[in-house]
């Protein structure tokens, strides 16, 4: 019997799989970075009279960083984090968010579909950019 490459034995999601726990180790700076921006959002948000529904909301093929209440609104919220962001135009469609806004709105659809905010009149989805000195920007997206 010869002996096969793990790319032979192992199926393609567990390919993946490894690939991604990889990547995640050498990205760890950039997840600390986002964690910090998310941080900084929250304490905007709570600042501003939002109630915190849930942070990292996550399923199959989609995430939320924040999921946030101000009287009978919910709002969706992406949060990126820049060193150098100054709000330009040009900055902001670096983030290309077209596809990212997909991800954002199957997220919510799955978390409306669990019932738990029937007395809500709008929904907002939005995006929180922050730079290094903790400035936030933010755009309305859908």
């Amino acid at each position: 019997m010869t002996c096969q490459s793990p790319d032979m034995i192992l199926p393609m999601q567990t390919k993946l799989s490894i690939k991604n726990k990889t990547n995640k180790l050498r990205d760890k700076p950039k997840y600390l970075l986002g964690k910090r921006g998310e941080a900084f959002a929250l304490k905007y948000l709570q600042k501003n009279g939002f109630e915190i529904l849930q942070t990292n909301f996550r399923g199959t093929g989609f995430e939320i960083d924040i999921i946030a209440r101000k009287k009978r609104c919910l709002h969706f919220v992406e949060v990126k984090y820049r060193k150098s962001y100054t709000g330009s135009a040009w900055q902001f469609e670096q983030l290309n968010m077209d596809k990212k806004l997909g991800f954002i709105k199957r997220g919510a659809h799955a978390y409306l579909r669990q019932g738990q905010n029937k007395r809500l009149h709008e929904i907002h989805f939005k995006l929180f950019v922050i730079n290094e000195r903790g400035k936030i920007w933010e755009e309305q997206i859908a």
